[in-house]
């Protein structure tokens, strides 16, 4: 059974001091997951690389780290101009007067690679480590808190995909707790039906505040969803969206019905699960060809631009 979590670091990119650390925080969670020390000096690399080119050409930049299983993933975000990706990828172009290596190296560097640049900014996704593809996320706590009141989950087990998004109430922590107390219930069920995992959460959950709490079961084109509270669920396609049904409630505080639904997951689209923290009305129509890109892209893009400004957020993309 292989459990994959969770956001490790948060960094606003605003002055070049920030830049610096951000390569400093990078290195340590680096060595914390255990990679070499070749691959944490090229972590060092693109981290500082993404932060200087933010700081030279974009503004509203952040760099989030993430763990996935004993891989390092970074999402640097910016409002900027864009760019003209094929370009900035051949060494040696250049708009600022430097040498122009600077994307390629990042891409060289990095065991996996994605961008994502139109007139609202540029999303970039580096990995370092085994890649674990078909999902992303970003997840940032309310501005001010050192912790996360939202958490999230995947788990493979018995030919399904099992996932988890948590949102315990209030931000904080003590909404912390409740979100990971929901995961770790979560990772430790029997995984025997959706309904039944929400019911092994919901007692868990009793002696916190409570949260709000979805899981999604994907097994082959079928998706059987519970949801307790306002956690999100979409099958997005790239030209309509299908809601996937929660009830009202709170694990751990009251839950009148616990139940599910069935849904299908047509070829060519992706699940979207966010919390509240997120717009419900986000669309994916103003970033062309976005779908096909790697989840975590569309999952930070989400995050810049729809985020609510007014509590924790996280956005989990997965495709099929």
């Amino acid at each position: 059974m292989e459990k994959l979590t969770r956001l490790l670091a948060h960094l606003p990119i605003q002055e070049r001091s920030q830049a610096a650390e951000a390569r400093r925080i990078a290195i340590h969670l680096a060595n914390k997951l255990g990679l070499s020390e070749e691959q944490a000096g090229k972590v060092g690399v693109v981290v500082t690389e993404a932060a200087t080119n933010m700081l030279k050409h974009a503004r509203g930049s952040e760099i989030l780290l993430s763990s996935s299983g004993s891989s390092l993933q970074m999402l640097a975000i910016d409002r900027g101009p864009g760019m003209n990706v094929a370009a900035c990828l051949r060494d040696g172009y250049s708009t600022s007067g430097t040498a122009g290596s600077g994307l390629g190296a990042m891409k060289r560097l990095s065991d996996s690679f994605d961008i994502f640049s139109n007139h609202t900014g540029t999303v970039v996704w580096a990995e370092f480590g085994p890649h674990t593809s078909g999902y992303g996320a970003a997840r940032v706590p309310f501005k001010g808190e050192q912790v996360c009141g939202d958490a999230w989950s995947i788990v493979e087990k018995g030919g399904a995909v099992w996932i988890l998004v948590a949102d315990g109430l209030g931000h904080g922590e003590f909404a912390a707790l409740a979100a990971d107390r929901a995961v770790q219930a979560f990772e430790n069920s029997r995984f025997d039906t959706v309904t039944g995992v929400m019911e092994e959460i919901h007692s868990a959950l009793r002696a916190t505040r409570g949260a709000a709490v979805a899981i999604a079961e994907v097994r082959n084109s079928v998706v059987n969803y519970c949801g307790l509270g306002n956690i999100s669920g979409v099958l997005h396609s790239g030209t309509s969206n299908i809601h996937l049904v929660s009830f009202s409630g709170t694990a751990g505080v009251e839950a009148r019905k616990i139940g599910s639904f069935t849904y299908t997951w047509r070829p060519g689209a992706i699940m979207v699960m966010h919390s509240d923290g997120l717009q419900s009305q986000w669309g994916l129509e103003g970033y062309p060809g976005v779908i096909k890109h790697n989840p975590a892209i569309i999952a930070g893009l989400l995050y810049r631009d729809y985020s609510r400004g007014r509590d924790d957020v996280t956005v989990l993309a997965v495709r099929q």
